[in-house]
């Protein structure tokens, strides 16, 4: 990756003396590269251990529109009872609320985000979808179901959701 030059306080176009590369003529904090990637890394790796739901776990398929759900052992670790779950877009990114009551899903092609509640037997309620304008790769739920995090290979952005009562993803954010 390229790095900008340091251009000093009295050069910056930026409030707060934000360095400018004066090639590109944009901004460049680099805290934020640092603050991005830890983000990043932190949504992938909260994503994963957040695909085990009580006892079920999920997982996209590759580009057909279906969900793979496995019946997790809890005491063994073993998968059993492989069940292909009709979507209404090729799944991604997934995450689970904190106490693994609601599943989030990035879909690829309708660049949406969905939330489902997690029945006892490992089916799944719709409580919404939310148009985001970009394809999610990844999603994370922070420790008390507040916000719902995506963050986003083509901008380079997260995102973050602020999520109802009932853990569906406001629309207004």
């Amino acid at each position: 990756a390229r790095q900008c030059p340091e251009v000093s306080r009295s050069q910056s176009n930026w409030p707060g003396g934000i360095p400018v590369d004066p090639e590109r003529r944009t901004g460049y904090d680099p805290r934020m590269r640092h603050l991005l990637a830890f983000y990043c890394l932190a949504i992938f790796a909260m994503s994963i251990d957040q695909a085990i739901a009580d006892r079920w776990v999920y997982a996209s398929s590759s580009q057909s529109p279906e969900l793979i759900r496995y019946r997790l052992n809890t005491e063994s670790g073993v998968l059993s009872d492989k069940t292909s779950i009709a979507m209404p877009d090729a799944p991604r990114g997934l995450a689970t609320d904190a106490e693994h009551k609601t599943l989030y899903i990035a879909f690829r092609a309708k660049k949406s985000i969905g939330a489902f509640r997690i029945q006892p037997d490992g089916g799944l309620d719709p409580l919404g979808l939310v148009e985001v304008g970009a394809l999610a790769s990844y999603l994370a739920v922070d420790r008390r179901s507040k916000v719902l995090f995506s963050a986003y290979y083509q901008t380079g952005r997260v995102m973050v959701h602020r999520l109802q009562p009932n853990l569906a993803i406001d629309p207004e954010n």
